[in-house]
Order: structure tokens, then sequence, then C-alpha cells
């Protein structure tokens, strides 16, 4: 996970429908610049060069989560429309996969 804010800036992201690295690239809505949930860099846009800073994070199972943050909240995984994953169209888009010999799209 990155903070958000460079400087005075926050950033609001989106996802970009893209992979780099098979992980998901980011766009900011300020700038439209894209960002590697990777390593947290600008790797495209009016950012380029910059670096979200790393926020300290760790992996649990929800038993865990829930006894550390009783009150804590998470996402749900989106459910399966009727052709199957929300996600197929995306992954029969051989422009949007990552590397290992596939296409790049930037």
């Amino acid at each position: 996970m990155y903070a958000a804010r460079i400087d005075t800036v926050l950033y609001t992201f989106e996802a970009s429908g893209s992979l780099w690295q098979d992980a998901l690239v980011l766009r900011d809505q300020q700038t439209g610049s894209l960002w590697s949930q990777i390593t947290g860099e600008c790797i495209k846009g009016e950012s380029e060069g910059k670096t979200l800073t790393l926020y300290p994070s760790f992996t649990t199972t929800f038993r865990e989560f829930k006894k550390l943050y009783p009150n804590g909240r998470m996402l749900v995984k989106p459910e399966r429309g009727p052709s199957g994953s929300v996600y197929d169209s995306y992954m029969r888009d051989p422009e949007k996969l990552g590397i290992f010999g596939r296409i790049d799209n930037f």
C-alpha cells in the first residue's frame, strides 16, 4: 500500500485497465498519469519520476483482522456476472495483459 499524497497533492487513483509486470496499473485522476502498483512509481505521464511513499501493511487472516480491528471494513470481491467473472473480457484482451511474452501497452 502507498500513501496517496506527494508534497501537497492528494491523488485519487482508479484502475487504468492495464497491467505492467502482471500487476494492476493505476491512473491518477488529477493528471491521468500511470502508476505501478508494484513499485509505487509513476511510469508514464506528467508525474513520471515521482514515487508514492510505501505505507506499512501486512497480510493476515480474516479472523485475525477481526480481532485486531473489530470495527474494520473490507472490500468485497464483485459478484460473477451471467457470463462468468466480471473480469472475463479484460482477461481475454491480449492488449491488456502484462509481460512474460505478452504485449506491454505503454
